[in-house]
């Protein structure tokens, strides 16, 4: 069952599973909701086969609202008054992400403390979650696997209080524990497993045969996790990942934002060219003229033959960065204005933030292999095949995970 609107039947995740319960089926899409259900379920008295039980939570995520319900809540005024803003519709939430005039950075710690205060709310709901299902059946004899999605940046890469449209480790970096039997106990603090590695490892966890296995783009890790020889493998797995696109307009940190069908702008560091599908384009000095309020065209011809040659290389929501990366280093590869990528490898024991040292000339070797396994991988999925129109079901998805406005 899941939370989240953009992980329910429109986009076909209920399939495979007896019974699935979307955002709209939950009495309540708060984490008490969705644990209320999943234990309502798992009670089941007609229950007596093996148990397969998926749960989404969806709190942590901005505006950050724990429950009043939750008592550990911190004061957080500024990030109280900067939701304020963007629920009264006074600011936008790309401005928010964009941190316009400051307006983010001032309300930095107190967002994050709020942040934490709903992953303690969840935490306390996963512990309800778990502490009823030991109670069907004995906690040794479950396999459990916690995991999410996507972090959440916090300044990190120019993004305030979203996740997506870069491919910095704040979004890409997520927690992984798996519990069962033989399962080892351990904390492993650097890059173990990719989450497409999870399917075929929780198969061979389950003693699946390797003729009913699928094919998978991952690979079975279980021999890491359990009191067995570790299987050899020849190198290092590399992650690979490609950045959602920013689809506010206007948030201008990055080359493009905005949707197909819909407004979008090409950004420069100063300008920003925006307009609709088949429309002439307008010219905004963006960083006097955030709202996007006067068109500068006229005035500024030759920023704006820069920007529309630069919008010939791209499409909206196709200028995405995109990365490859194993435990230590980090390929990043970033659109360019006049097409392309500019290429940066970073060393993140050194370097965590990623903040543009570029050690490339120090790992040749290494910078050849993520170069070369990257390639691969994006001629897979580029170029990018560009979404249909949205129905509105989707569209208010979007809207309700801040993804739109």
């Amino acid at each position: 069952m899941t939370a989240n609107p953009a992980a329910g039947r429109k986009l076909h995740f209920d399939r495979g599973f007896q019974h699935f319960a979307g955002k709209q089926d939950l009495g309540s899409e708060i984490a008490e909701g969705v644990t209320d259900r999943a234990l309502a379920y798992a009670r089941a008295p007609s229950r007596s086969e093996p148990l397969f039980l998926w749960v989404h939570y969806m709190d942590p995520h901005f505006p950050y609202l724990p429950p009043s319900t939750f008592a550990d809540q911190p004061e957080a005024a500024a990030c109280r008054r900067l939701m304020d803003e963007v629920a009264g519709k006074r600011l936008r939430i790309a401005h928010v992400e964009g941190d316009l005039n400051g307006v983010s950075s001032r309300a930095l710690d107190d967002c994050r403390a709020l942040y934490d205060a709903e992953i303690a709310y969840v935490d306390r709901e996963i512990g309800r979650l778990l502490e009823g299902l030991g109670q069907l059946a004995p906690p040794d004899s479950a396999i459990i696997i916690f995991t999410s999605d996507h972090g959440e940046n916090f300044g990190e890469a120019g993004l305030h209080f979203g996740h997506g449209s870069n491919v910095h480790d704040a979004s890409l970096r997520v927690p992984l524990i798996i519990a069962g039997p033989g399962v080892l106990k351990g904390v492993v603090d650097e890059q173990v497993f990719r989450l497409e590695d999870l399917l075929p490892t929780l198969l061979s966890l389950l003693r699946v045969s390797d003729s009913q296995l699928p094919i998978t783009d991952g690979r079975d890790l279980s021999a890491r996790i359990l009191d067995r020889p570790v299987a050899a493998y020849p190198e290092e797995p590399v992650a690979l990942a490609e950045s959602g696109s920013a689809l506010n307009v206007p948030y201008f940190n990055q080359l493009f934002c905005g949707r197909v069908g819909d407004r979008s702008c090409v950004n420069g560091p100063e300008f920003s060219l925006c307009g609709y599908a088949g429309g002439e384009p307008s010219l905004y000095h963006t960083t006097l003229d955030p709202h996007l309020t006067i068109d500068v065209s006229d005035e500024f011809p030759r920023e704006r033959q820069h920007l529309l040659a630069a919008s010939r290389h791209w499409a909206p929501e196709e200028a995405r960065e995109r990365t490859a990366r194993t435990a230590r280093l980090k390929l990043v590869e970033y659109p360019r204005l006049g097409g392309g990528y500019r290429r940066a490898l970073y060393d993140l024991r050194a370097d965590s933030l990623e903040m543009e040292v570029d050690v490339s000339g120090a790992h040749p070797a290494a910078l050849r292999r993520l170069v070369a396994a990257l390639d691969a991988w994006a001629a897979t999925i580029s170029p990018p095949s560009m979404p249909a129109a949205r129905d509105e079901t989707v569209l208010q998805s979007l809207r309700s995970l801040g993804y739109i406005e």
